[in-house]
């Protein structure tokens, strides 16, 4: 519902400044609708309780003067001048009211002064017009008879130099002019006006010439000056203009045009701080001059002081709201304080304006599109295109909208547009590769991101885009230098350390991908697809109960995805856990029916489980789904065998056979089957073809190792000590050697297989440290944190002194959750490690993991003040900060670590979530887009757009993200929200099913459980609805709105004590909700409790003064209470707040007939009809007040309409009354038999 501004105050009675700033805008709403004597009248409330409040007094002089009033209208306007003598528009409409009343001379002097003003405000517009009805009042002829019979007459001739000038004759002014002073070449004033002839002719030497000799004539001539200042500002000699400004202003210091035009000039000289305070000045003098106002807002805007800009823009916008500039100005920014709502009021206004303007549509559009309306956005980027065809940023914006839309060939031809027009704009670049990239061209996606990086060296982005084009043509290699530069620029992006993973994973350089897939995981938890990677890398190095670990962190990050958990029982298989994994494969196969290797993997761990039936079954799905898989075929005849199925066994060997004819093996089991069925002649042909095929009938297997050495080039080094340990395998220096090397080359697994190697061969005594040492690093490296841990304790034990050994000992207990050890560690390495910093850093890191966010805090802080610029420690101490509520402080560092780190995809998603906490939803789904746009498969960030896009009210973008969220991540929590998003747009059914999707999923879905309530309260099937509501009170007791729901049908079936309970328990949960005290207080009401209904009422609109609701009930509680004062106030309260609520205008009119105020209860009905002519009551009643005021004639009118209406409706009751009525006065429905 529209929340428009309340006049009282939640905590009290409004101020006598409030009070008279809502007449005074009731009075304008009269006036724009031409309700003049109602505006009238609102105006005089506002002079009662402000007698100076200026724009009253002028618009009720414009009122009395439509009315034809013009007495009144000329003293309204006269008491206006008294207030602000330079007010241009009260002088100008006082000539015009003055020349109706017959008083010519009268009106032309209010016009030259309305002249003079807007000369010295250089507004040409007002000029021309003011000048205009002069020459209708006033002309030149009685001054040229005088010059043409005497031509030395210097009066005469300035005289009519001046009417010249007021008809824009300029040149034969200036002509005056000269002969004036060709007659007396010392007259100041002709010298004067002939130097503001010359400035509109263009000739500004001459009319700084004329404004230098008129002030050497007298030096006292402010407005000379002041001119001269104009004219030296308009040449750029600013310096001496604000020199002749000042000097104006020292002569006539009460000239607010004076200080608005020195601080124009100390605008362009820069001085800010002095332009602010003239124009301060100029408004102290004349507070009603909206360029002033303006300008003021633009120079605290580039001070960024953005509120007192939004103060001076809206203040200029009531003086003159038909400035598209001031609009424009306004509407930048409100973009910059992030409230996109109304920056898009104020360019959408702009535009309706100047709608010629391309920068206000390009503003709208950048709006339009940060709150994620593409389609909006389009429409105002190509208009401003049309209207600006060279503005490359617009043509840019446009391609980017495009790929919002999916339309990646014309988004190309936009940015190919734009970069033609700016060449040197590397982000236009940028965007291309990234188009190229979306339609499969990675090479031409390549070339442009290079070209953007000549551009812009530092982008990381950009190199990781070059990297996954590279990967995606398969060039890992290339790829992989790609992402090393990106972590280069920023170390902290958890999708580069991913993606540099996966290169390597791909090159089966296993050990350095486990160590990016880890960091992925340090760096983004949330991240589930890297625990995959990390899963399949650790398969890869033969680590299966790491594999197991991570494959199990990713099924806790997104429960229904059939592949972890089929990876995930593939490892537990390897670990001899054939349950667990039989309970995996089991549940991928439930989740995805139609892959075949789910059904082939649960069928073997069944067989082997001794479960040969259920492994049939299995199986033969499996062959179904995929019936050219060998494998498949062949498990299938060995099972049937097994379970004594000879001849089926032997179909399926046969099959086998025609998809294999030389694979001997097949041959000999369908020979074995054959024999066992007795089918002798057939087993022998079987055997035959088998020993045709493979005489010896065997395999064998070949593994090799290697060696590592670090002599400087590693893999040479590598090669030579691989062919010493062929020689002579027993020495313990190679093997450590190599296990260093393979260490320093980033092969952490081998490394330490060839350490410990070296360790069992009886080291030297003096090797041991460093042995130890490096084991434990390599050790650490794959995850064996007990052995690591123990193998650096030994290598200080054996006396080697290495400065990070403690600080990696306390890594390795943070890693395993062992809180006291880790603080240990720490405190041990204070003693000599070097890096104070990145030591405080890692305390903090370890606070914050056991969650005591206050000594995180203080130690990140400490760490921060050693080494301000390290961004691991920036973004932990933001983190820090939003978790102890200090969102203000956190927001702030969050944007300047994405000022200097744009695709830090973790600080957006941070920064995301603390503007959603408080409220400001605009920031919020700006933040979560740019976060998606580096995380496309974070489903939880879809999520959380979603839910700011619901909160915001923009259901269909909320459904457009809660389904992308469902093709990542399939939860039963995101289908429960994409019905409440579906809801929001009353598609019940759609609704419906998405809530039952969520209950098979997951019964106990409280979200789910509510929505689906909710949905059959809609279809009234309130038993069904009442069930689901409890069934979620059960799942969440803490939840308010289910309690609310409940209470809202029982208010439906007329059990208001059931009612009263939900809403109280509803309100409980949730004290800040004021919805469910304005129906709790309706409740009350119903139940004759007036006053209790009273009391919570108020703190109803207490918590929300904008919602109409509630005023509307505390009205109608007011009036059962017999409050009537009280109920009118709160009527006229909720219909300010929803003036088309025909309900709240009968309510209004029944109370104003209980104080028998006849007039205020005609207009209140008859405004309800207005809005609902078929309201039968408030005719009927409206018709009975016509017959108490003697009007009868609208009486009958009113009873004629209401019997016709009616019989529309088929109301019985309501025709006998109406005709009762007319047959009482005499009259006949009108138009009926």
């Amino acid at each position: 519902m529209d929340r428009t501004q309340s006049h009282t105050d939640p905590l009290g009675p409004m101020s006598a400044v409030d009070e008279a700033q809502y007449h005074y805008r009731l009075g304008n709403q009269h006036l724009y609708e031409n309700r003049l004597e109602a505006a009238i009248r609102e105006y005089q409330r506002v002079i009662m309780l402000n007698p100076e409040h200026v724009q009253a007094h002028y618009e009720m002089g414009t009122a009395y003067f439509r009315a034809g009033n013009l007495e009144m209208a000329v003293r309204e306007w006269q008491e206006v001048l008294a207030l602000v003598p330079n007010f241009v528009r009260a002088h100008y409409n006082l000539g015009l009211a003055y020349e109706r009343l017959g008083l010519r001379n009268k009106a032309i002097t209010e016009l030259q002064v309305a002249l003079k003003i807007v000369q010295n405000q250089n507004d040409s517009t007002g000029e021309r017009r003011i000048q205009q009805e002069l020459e209708r009042l006033q002309g030149a002829e009685d001054f040229l008879r005088q010059v043409n019979l005497d031509g030395n007459n210097a009066d005469a001739r300035f005289n009519l130099g001046m009417v010249y000038q007021r008809q824009g004759k300029t040149e034969q002014a200036a002509e005056q002019f000269e002969k004036i002073l060709e007659l007396d070449s010392a007259n100041g004033e002709a010298h004067f006006n002939l130097g503001l002839c010359s400035t509109k002719l263009g000739k500004l030497d001459l009319a700084i010439e004329s404004f230098r000799r008129s002030i050497e004539l007298d030096g006292a001539h402010a407005r000379s000056h002041y001119n001269l200042g104009l004219s030296l500002s308009q040449i750029g000699e600013l310096e001496e203009a604000v020199r002749h400004f000042r000097r104006a202003i020292e002569l006539e210091p009460s000239d607010s045009y004076y200080h608005y035009n020195l601080g124009r000039a100390y605008a362009r000289l820069g001085d800010l701080e002095s332009c602010i305070a003239e124009y301060q000045e100029a408004i102290r003098l004349d507070p009603n001059d909206p360029y002033t106002h303006n300008n003021l807002g633009l120079a605290y805007y580039q001070t960024t002081r953005n509120e007192l800009a939004v103060q001076e823009f809206r203040k200029a916008i009531d003086l003159d709201p038909n400035d598209a500039h001031v609009h424009y100005n306004l509407g930048l920014v409100y973009s910059r304080l992030g409230r996109l709502g109304a920056a898009r009021h104020e360019f959408t206004t702009a535009v309706t304006l100047e709608e010629a303007s391309p920068d206000s549509h390009f503003q709208l559009g950048n709006i339009h599109a940060r709150l994620g309306n593409f389609d909006e956005a389009n429409k105002e980027y190509q208009r401003a295109i049309e209207l600006a065809p060279d503005m490359a940023e617009a043509h840019y914006r446009l391609g980017l909208s495009q790929v919002r839309l999916n339309r990646l060939d014309l988004a190309i031809k936009r940015y190919q547009k734009a970069n033609q027009l700016d060449p040197g704009n590397h982000e236009v670049l940028a965007a291309l590769g990234k188009a190229y990239a979306e339609l499969g061209k990675l090479d031409l996606a390549i070339s442009h991101y290079r070209n953007a990086l000549a551009l812009s060296p530092d982008q990381s982005q950009l190199h990781y885009w070059i990297g996954q084009a590279q990967a995606g043509m398969g060039r890992y290699e290339e790829a992989i230098e790609s992402y090393r530069r990106a972590l280069e620029l920023n170390s902290h992006n958890a999708f580069v350390s991913y993606a540099l993973g996966q290169a390597f994973f791909h090159l089966d350089y296993y050990d350095l991908a486990a160590e990016e897939m880890r960091r992925a995981v340090e760096l983004n938890p949330h991240n589930h697809e890297a625990y995959f990677g990390l899963g399949q890398v650790y398969e890869a190095l033969e680590l299966a109960e790491l594999a197991a670990r991570a494959y199990r962190k990713t099924i806790a990050l997104h429960a229904h995805w059939p592949e972890a958990r089929y990876r995930l029982g593939m490892v537990l298989r390897r670990l001899g856990d054939d349950e667990a994994a039989r309970e995996q494969f089991l549940a991928a196969a439930r989740m995805d029916e139609s892959e075949p290797s789910y059904q082939y993997e649960t069928a073997l761990v069944e067989r082997d489980l001794g479960r040969l039936q259920e492994a049939r079954r299995w199986l033969e799905r499996a062959t179904e789904l995929d019936s050219s898989n060998l494998d498949y075929i062949l498990d299938l005849a060995e099972t049937r065998r097994e379970l004594g199925d000879l001849e089926a066994a032997v179909q399926s060997y046969r099959r086998a056979i025609d998809l294999a004819r030389d694979r001997a093996e097949t041959h000999f089991e369908l020979g074995f089957t054959l024999f066992s069925a007795d089918h002798l002649e057939d087993a022998r042909e079987a055997f035959a073809n088998c020993l045709r095929h493979d005489p010896e009938h065997c395999d064998a297997l070949y593994h090799l190792g290697r060696t590592v050495a670090e002599l400087g080039d590693l893999i040479g080094a590598e090669d030579y000590y691989r062919q010493a340990l062929d020689i002579e395998e027993g020495r313990w220096d190679l093997h450590g050697y190599l296990g260093r090397v393979l260490y320093l080359r980033g092969f952490y697994s081998e490394a330490a297989s060839n350490l410990e190697k070296a360790l069992e061969l009886d080291p030297a005594p003096e090797e041991l440290a460093d042995l130890y040492y490096y084991l434990g690093c390599a050790l650490h490296s794959v995850g064996r944190l007990k052995d690591a841990y123990e193998a650096l304790l030994k290598a200080e034990d054996q006396g080697g002194e290495y400065e990070d050994i403690a600080v990696r000992r306390a890594l390795i207990k943070m890693e395993d959750e062992d809180w006291e050890t880790a603080e240990h560690e720490l405190a041990v390495a204070a003693v000599r490690y070097d890096d104070e910093a990145g030591l405080r850093y890692q305390l903090g890191r370890l606070y914050l993991l056991q969650g005591k966010v206050e000594l995180a805090l203080q130690e990140t802080q400490d760490a921060l003040r050693l080494d301000p610029n390290r961004l691991s420690i920036r973004y932990q101490r933001a983190v820090c900060l939003a978790r102890v509520a200090d969102s203000e402080d956190a927001i702030q560092i969050f944007l300047e670590l994405l000022k200097d780190y744009p695709d830090l995809g973790a600080a957006r998603q941070e920064l995301g979530q603390l503007y959603e906490q408080r409220g400001e939803l605009d920031l919020a789904i700006e933040e979560y887009q740019a976060a998606l746009d580096l995380e496309p498969t974070n489903a939880e960030l879809q999520v959380r757009l979603g839910d700011a896009h619901l909160r915001r009210g923009d259901p269909k973008l909320a459904v457009h993200s809660f389904e992308q969220a469902l093709k990542i991540k399939t939860e039963p929590d995101t289908y429960a929200r994409l019905g409440d998003a579906v809801a929001a747009l009353n598609n019940w059914d759609q609704a419906e099913t998405c809530f039952r999707k969520a209950l098979d999923i997951d019964e106990n879905c409280a979200r789910a459980r509510a929505g689906l309530g909710t949905v059959l309260l809609r279809k009234r099937r309130f038993e069904q609805a009442l069930e689901c509501l409890r069934l979620a009170v059960q799942s969440d007791p803490s939840w308010a709105r289910p309690h609310a729901d409940m209470g809202l049908i029982y208010m439906q079936l007329g059990q208001w004590d059931q009612a009263a309970r939900s809403y109280l328990d509803a309100a409980e949960l949730n004290p800040r909700e004021p919805d469910y005290l304005s129906k709790l207080g309706l409740i009350y009401f119903r139940q004759g409790n007036y006053e209790q209904a009273i009391e919570v009422l108020q703190k109803a609109v207490g918590l929300d003064p904008y919602l109409a609701e509630a005023h509307s009930h505390l009205g109608i509680a007011y009036a059962g209470a017999g409050r009537l004062d009280e109920a009118i106030e709160s009527y006229q309260k909720a219909i300010a707040l929803n003036p088309r609520d025909s309900k709240l205008h009968y309510n209004l009119g029944v109370a104003y007939s209980k104080k028998r105020r006849w007039d205020q209860v005609i207009e209140a009905y008859k405004r309800c009809l207005e809005i609902d002519p078929r309201d039968l009551n408030a005719r009927y009643n409206l018709a009975l007040i016509y017959e108490r005021m003697k009007m009868t004639s609208e009486c009958i009118e009113q009873l004629q309409q209401g019997y016709k209406g009616a019989a529309d409706k088929r109301s019985d009751a309501f025709k006998a009354k109406f005709k009762k009525e007319l047959d009482r006065l005499g009259a006949s429905p009108s138009g009926l038999r």
